[in-house]
């Protein structure tokens, strides 16, 4: 599996084609839990997200990231109406819990936006490496003025 992938993970195979389809409107294209076993997932890289409901195979799914060392970032998709989302990160992974009904394009839009952040912090240059071609410390003095108010 690709480190880039998403993986949708819910113990109805409708319910995991429904949001592939909002997830295929940014093109993003989730691995499905219906269609991969999770014995097939161990041997493989872990997922950037996961994005699951609660049940049977959320929960298994759940287990298995927690014995990595590089975890996803988890979208858990709740069916309780009418509560506020949570996130939850300890330093090594990060878990937003998302209330019903869940906006399938905000959704899809979620993780478009945390694929392209998470893709961006793993390929920053590391410290030993050149940065950007400009002084690092920057006096305000030396700025010139934006303009008059």
């Amino acid at each position: 599996m690709d480190r880039d992938a998403v993986l949708v993970v819910d113990d109805d195979a409708l319910g995991e084609r429904q949001i592939a389809h909002w997830l295929g409107a940014q093109d993003v294209f989730p691995y499905l839990s219906s269609e991969t076993s999770l014995a097939a997932l161990s041997g493989q890289k872990a997922p950037r997200i996961v994005i699951c409901k609660p049940g049977s195979s959320g929960v298994a799914v759940f287990h298995w990231m927690q014995s990595l060392k590089d975890q996803p970032i988890v979208l858990i998709l709740s069916d309780e109406p009418a509560q506020p989302g949570k996130v939850h990160g300890d330093g090594k992974s990060l878990t937003a819990v998302m209330h019903a009904p869940v906006d399938g394009a905000g959704l899809s839009r979620l993780v478009k936006l945390l694929l392209d952040v998470s893709t961006r912090i793993t390929q920053a240059p590391a410290e030993d490496a050149p940065q950007l071609d400009r002084p690092r410390h920057i006096s305000l003095n030396d700025m010139p003025p934006a303009g008059r108010a």
